[in-house]
């Protein structure tokens, strides 16, 4: 009996210790939301002290509104956030879902490309076609306002059955499930197969909050990521999930339809769940600016460093944590490794001599990133770091080997180089991209390389 009331006063105990907060959906409860559901069927929420509450949208919600007004903590949003961002509203990027989005055109079989829509009535949001990669789509295509005739989309495809309409808006998640179950015959004109890129599902927060709680939003955003995670291993649960407790309004057909979809949409193969891609921010800035609805000049740089979460965070602390280097001179070392360092007096290093603007040798000095990192490793060590000069990248490799130097400053750690190096913790990311020529599509998987050429460093 005591052990009874024990537990029971335990679990209300940390009932009262949860902080409530609550996230805006951009839609109606499906799976598109699932990571959510799953983290808060799971415990994940409840591990990390949250009671998580999730908000349908309903018509007329402004979803940045209700973050920014602390109506609601989170908010759940689409490509349109970097839109809000560029017209100074304080949001915080924090985690990117869906890594193409998945609005698409649905277009009559005979259609097959977006000049074929001159004349034809489309189906659609206004907002769709003045903000978002739609809108580009028909701009490209050579389109104008005046030549088609827009139809307010009624949310179902009944219009597009009867052929009252040759072509409507839909999510590639959803739609063409029920065209299917229809029988009814289509082509899809999808921005992304044309070299426009945008994403969807973002999860925000507001500027001020992200500034007072991020190691709150951390651990919200990981919780999460760890629902979604669990969500795409065990489907049909999450599935019954969504069908027994949130919504009976899709099928467990449907559901399992939009399932697949979006795990494809997620590009798993290819992104860490939730991560954010500057590369894919930049490309959704500049439709916002191929709209018209932004000035283009705007510096990108200075816009990710308040938009991303990580920047945000990392600015706020690098102040401190760079004072903090400096001052604690001699860091935790143990007395071996001071010893060590007092004997040893000069610590030597081989760097890339032709990597800017990371490091390079330039007239037997060292400059770069690399460089600025030794200076401080140097006044935290009190010991001097002399840089040996080589004349390529896989020079310096073999005099590591060789032990004709110490430190490699900047080094990926392989299975190889495990062989003859000790790797630390990394104190410097950078993210190895693919550049393309100017006439090729931006690419968003790496299926579309095959039997392509591509060039890379030696070694």
């Amino acid at each position: 009996m005591l052990k009874l009331l024990f537990i029971l006063f335990y679990s209300t105990l940390l009932l009262a210790s949860s902080q409530k907060i609550s996230v805006q959906l951009e839609w109606k409860h499906q799976f598109e939301f699932a990571g959510f559901y799953a983290a808060i069927e799971k415990g994940y929420y409840k591990d990390i002290g949250l009671e998580v509450e999730l908000r349908e949208y309903t018509q007329g919600i402004d979803i940045s509104d209700e973050v920014i007004s602390k109506r609601a903590t989170f908010g759940v949003s689409s490509s349109s956030l970097i839109l809000d961002k560029l017209q100074n509203k304080p949001v915080v990027l924090i985690a990117s879902y869906f890594k193409q989005n998945a609005l698409a055109l649905a277009v009559k079989p005979e259609i097959t490309n977006v000049e074929q829509l001159r004349g034809k009535k489309i189906m659609a949001l206004s907002y769709e076609i003045d903000h978002t990669s739609i809108g580009v789509l028909l701009k490209e295509g050579g389109l104008k306002d005046e030549d088609y005739t827009f139809i307010d989309h009624d949310f179902s495809i009944d219009a597009f059955k009867a052929g009252d309409v040759d072509a409507m808006s839909i999510f590639i998640s959803n739609q063409p499930y029920f065209l299917d179950k229809e029988g009814v015959k289509y082509n899809i004109l999808n921005p992304a197969d044309f070299g426009i890129y945008s994403y969807d599902l973002e999860l925000f927060t507001s500027e001020e909050f992200a500034r007072k709680n991020s190691d709150m939003i951390e651990k919200f955003a990981k919780a999460t990521n760890r629902g979604w995670e669990y969500a795409f291993k065990h489907k049909k649960e999450i599935i019954d999930l969504i069908y027994d407790k949130y919504t009976k309004t899709k099928s467990k057909e449907s559901l399992l339809y939009e399932a697949e979809v979006t795990q494809k949409l997620f590009k798993t193969n290819i992104f860490k769940i939730g991560a954010t891609v500057p590369e894919l921010i930049k490309l959704n800035a500049q439709m916002y600016t191929s709209l018209g609805l932004v000035q283009d000049g705007f510096e990108f740089s200075k816009l990710l460093s308040s938009y991303i979460f990580e920047n945000l965070k990392y600015s706020e602390n690098r102040d401190f944590q760079d004072k903090n280097i400096i001052q604690n001179n001699i860091a935790d070392l143990t007395y071996e490794e001071k010893d060590y360092l007092k004997e040893k007096k000069i610590i030597t290093a081989c760097i890339d001599p032709d990597w800017m603007p990371f490091e390079s040798l330039q007239e037997g000095k060292h400059i770069g990133l690399s460089a600025d990192y030794l200076d401080i490793f140097q006044k935290n060590l009190s010991v001097a770091i002399k840089v040996v000069k080589t004349d390529s990248w896989m020079d310096s490799l073999e005099f590591a080997k060789m032990r004709k130097c110490d430190i490699l400053p900047l080094v990926m750690e392989t299975n190889e180089r495990k062989e003859y190096l000790d790797f630390t913790s990394p104190y410097l990311k950078i993210p190895v991209v693919l550049a393309t020529r100017p006439n090729v599509a931006f690419i968003a998987d790496f299926d579309n390389l095959d039997n392509k050429k591509i060039g890379i460093p030696e070694g």
